[in-house]
């Protein structure tokens, strides 16, 4: 039985460890900016930006936002230093705008968070914490032994960082490395009781400020809150080079386009495949091949959490496999008749969408019958009987649904932005819906043509307790490029756009959730009171 909270000893920030991080992380002229997120109540994001002339400035108000129960976190890249100008040298509540990728001038650090897992909103036991530690010393052992310097090692509070020194662009290519990196060390050292946060591939990402106190959840024998502090700093000696990042990932992490039918027939595409499966995936290369870790085997449920895969060799050989032994048997046909039914049963030729085809002959004779039949599309047909039945994947039981287009419809005024909006916030933060049915967390986007992001949106979804670090606002697509130049963006168009905005999802990751508000400015020239024309053009959004 735990003993009652004021018996246990809480621990308290401390002003040296917090200097010596800073010390450590930040060269003596940067500029930085501490930022402060408190989860009790409603959610609020303090931040300020602070100059070398006052780090003291900034240990105090670290100590102080600490006390009063907030996690406090620094960026830890080089921040462009006329952002000086938002709070200078001080703490601006509900603040309105924090660093951006943009904002970020050089990356110094490339962040491994391992952290256990752990019901939401908890501290880690110390078993958990431990694992979480021989973690990170094996995936330590590993990169010395590919000739990586040695990094800063920090206790997070609930568990291990190791910030090894980088000097690199900030551009899309690092951007992309460092995600790769990121997704073959996750690949490598991730388990069921620990894992590596391969979020964190952001150009201005946080990082706890140790020296302060984790305050997840209350503070309890079993699961306490701890001290965040740096265990070793060599120092910048060396870096991490760019070589050394590619040499973790061999094979390039391009998604490939799903096939199009131009009047050849294509090699079956699992890409194509896997949404009719109806199974949550996650995209990776292991060993030089393409891997999908299913959420759950398609042959038993509670095979889960990546223990099945589909893989596809650099040959387009395909492949499946189940950690569990009652599904030893099972291969990838196997995988496929379940869908598509059995080989023998698919008269017709594969198309591109890996259902069964045949080629629709039109009224014709002699010469200009074959030359009508060259010119034929194909049909695709599938037999009720080989269709697999699957559940709906609910993202709020009953009413919303994963993978599918829902309409919120009302005459204006009546308040469905703000509906959108609390929908987002509780996605965001894995909360509970209005009729207690619990919401898995998830990665939210939000296209707004009515309502501007900083006086609006940020506001209300501030107000409801979204986690920010979560939405995403789609501004604007960039296809061109003037004289001198300089991006031009224009509007989104559901017409031709849903490319690049797949191409989001997937640099995202993680997305439950995207916002349309409303749809009808989002159509083109599409006339949004043709209900048909309406229809066609929502369709792909829930492919």
């Amino acid at each position: 039985m735990n003993a009652p909270p004021s018996t246990i000893a809480v621990p308290q920030p401390d002003p040296a460890r917090i200097r010596q991080a800073l010390d450590s992380l930040c060269d003596p002229d940067d500029m930085i900016e501490l930022r402060a997120i408190s989860t009790r109540g409603r959610k609020q994001t303090s931040a300020g930006y602070f100059d070398a002339a006052h780090r003291e400035e900034l240990i105090r108000e670290a100590i102080r936002l600490n006390k009063q129960g907030a996690a406090v976190y620094v960026t830890v890249n080089a921040i462009d230093p006329q952002l000086l100008g938002r709070y200078d040298n001080r703490i601006e509540q509900n603040a309105t705008a924090t660093t951006t990728d943009a904002n970020v001038i050089r990356r110094r650090w490339l962040l491994l968070d391992f952290d256990p897992v752990r019901p939401k909103d908890t501290s880690a036991t110390d078993a958990q914490f431990e694992a979480a530690k021989d973690r990170a010393r094996e995936c330590y052992t590993y990169l010395r032994e590919q000739g990586w310097t040695d990094p800063v090692s920090a206790i997070s509070g609930n568990g291990m960082h190791l910030l090894y020194p980088i000097d690199l662009p900030n551009d899309d290519e690092t951007r992309n490395l460092i995600k790769g990196a990121l997704a073959a060390l996750a690949d490598r050292f991730d388990d069921d009781a620990v894992q590596l946060d391969q979020s964190v591939f952001n150009a201005a990402r946080i990082t706890k400020l140790y020296g302060t106190v984790a305050k997840k959840g209350d503070h309890t024998e079993l699961a306490p809150h701890r001290l965040s502090h740096i265990v070793k700093a060599p120092g910048r000696t060396d870096v991490v080079t760019a070589e050394q990042l590619h040499a973790l990932v061999p094979v390039a992490l391009v998604k490939r386009p799903a096939a199009r039918f131009n009047g050849t027939y294509h090699q079956f595409d699992p890409l194509d495949f896997l949404p009719r499966l109806g199974i949550d995936y996650r995209q990776e290369m292991h060993e030089g091949s393409e891997r999908f870790k299913l959420e759950t085997c398609p042959f038993n449920a509670d095979h889960g959490r990546g223990e099945a895969a589909i893989f596809r060799a650099a040959d387009g050989k395909l492949g499946f496999k189940c950690q569990h032994s009652s599904c030893s048997d099972k291969h990838w046909q196997d995988v496929r008749e379940l869908i598509d039914g059995h080989r023998s049963d698919r008269t017709g030729r594969a198309t591109a969408n890996g259902n069964r085809g045949i080629v629709a002959e039109p009224h014709a004779s002699g010469a200009n019958k074959q030359a009508s039949a060259d010119k034929a599309l194909p049909v695709t047909y599938r037999r009720v009987s080989d269709v697999q039945a699957v559940p709906i994947r609910w993202l709020w039981k009953g009413r919303i649904a994963r993978g599918k287009v829902s309409l919120l419809a009302g005459n204006p005024g009546l308040g469905k932005s703000q509906i959108a909006v609390h929908m987002a916030a509780i996605v965001s933060t894995g909360g509970t819906w209005p009729d207690g049915a619990e919401c898995g967390q998830g990665n939210v986007i939000i296209l707004s043509a009515e309502d501007d992001a900083a006086d609006t949106i940020r506001p209300r979804l501030e107000a409801v307790g979204a986690d920010l670090t979560r939405v995403f606002i789609l501004d604007a697509i960039v296809d061109s490029y003037s004289a001198d130049g300089e991006e031009c963006g224009r509007a989104f168009n559901l017409k031709s756009d849903v490319g690049k905005l797949e191409a989001m999802l997937s640099e995202i990751g993680g997305v439950a959730l995207i916002v349309i508000d409303p749809v009808s400015a989002y159509l083109g020239d599409t006339d949004s009171h043709k209900n048909a024309d309406v229809r066609a053009i929502l369709s792909p959004l829930s492919s």
